[in-house]
């Protein structure tokens, strides 16, 4: 097949390319480039700003060309910060720039159509499913579930799938994860059997893949469960840290105190919805990736060689 990718210079992107080529797949990239200064918000106005940018775009007909070509376009491109407040920046990213994609999508007739977006857009829901209900409680969340408004609009042939947290050897997040090792007691909720939402980023690559060549899978799709639990978490990152007991009371507390505060200010939010993971984990609805018989290509293996390579000095 002939798959587009955008965004593929990309970590999610980029790691796409890579699981497609590797499953004998032609890819193309996609030079949309980035989009600034977007004009009004709401469904009409961002699809009105689309078709704008796309008839003012130097590359159109080239994108009409190579697109009317492809079998399917995997979006990974994208604004993937889930602290920022400039919302501006976001919606350009994370809605506007989709909707360009949806538009050309719509003059090619390519027939499938995945969009990465991300579990964000479900916020504290818990399990995370796979409806389009959305519960979005940061900048960079609201933009994200506002793209995959615009792309469900689509038709049947677009899909919306929805990482949970992405981890690998060059993400922040994995390397904020590896300073836990500097603690010396960890708090543990539960006795730690609660489920966490980690991706690796080859099977987030491999399922992305997997949803460009099935047609009929959707139209949401949930990153499912990879087995990692808080005592994971606790024993990868932070081994020597003595575990402390935490009544899930006090936890859930603690989550709410700082979740209140996220409604005034975006930054509190996401980093509350990191240490949600590390207290109180969350579950994962997923059944249309397995149901259509994908199999996560890496296992626990993959998650000990990570934790390895962020934990070493080197």
């Amino acid at each position: 097949m002939r798959i587009a990718v955008a965004g593929s210079s990309g970590f999610v992107g980029s790691a796409t390319w890579r699981a497609l080529e590797a499953a004998g797949h032609d890819v193309l990239p996609v030079p949309l480039g980035r989009i600034t200064n977007p004009a009004g918000r709401g469904p009409g106005a961002v699809r009105a700003e689309a078709r704008r940018l796309l008839e003012r775009h130097p590359d159109r007909d080239r994108l009409v060309e190579l697109l009317g070509g492809a079998d399917a376009l995997v979006n990974a491109a994208g604004l993937a910060a889930a602290t920022s407040r400039d919302e501006e920046a976001l919606w350009a990213a994370n809605v506007v720039l989709p909707a360009v994609l949806a538009e050309l999508v719509a003059r090619t007739g390519v027939g499938r159509f995945v969009h990465v977006s991300s579990a964000a857009v479900q916020g504290r829901r818990d399990p995370l499913d796979e409806s389009t209900t959305t519960a979005a409680v940061s900048a960079y969340a609201r933009s994200k579930a506002a793209g995959e408004e615009v792309v469900l609009s689509c038709g049947p042939g677009a899909v919306v799938y929805r990482p949970t947290s992405v981890q690998g050897r060059d993400r922040d997040i994995t390397r904020s994860l590896a300073r836990l090792g500097r603690l010396r007691a960890f708090p543990v909720v539960d006795g730690g059997r609660r489920p966490v939402p980690l991706a690796l980023i080859d099977n987030v690559a491999a399922a992305a893949a997997f949803l460009a060549t099935r047609p009929g899978v959707g139209p949401v799709v949930l990153h499912p469960w990879e087995g990692v639990t808080l005592a994971d978490v606790r024993r990868w990152f932070a081994p020597r840290a003595r575990p402390v007991p935490v009544p899930r009371a006090v936890a859930a507390g603690l989550s709410g105190a700082g979740h209140l505060l996220g409604r005034w200010w975006d930054p509190a939010e996401a980093l509350t919805r990191r240490l949600d993971l590390l207290l109180l984990g969350q579950g994962q609805d997923a059944t249309r990736l397995r149901d259509a018989g994908f199999v996560l290509p890496v296992g626990r293996e993959g998650w000990e060689e990570l934790v390895a390579a962020v934990r070493s000095p080197g």
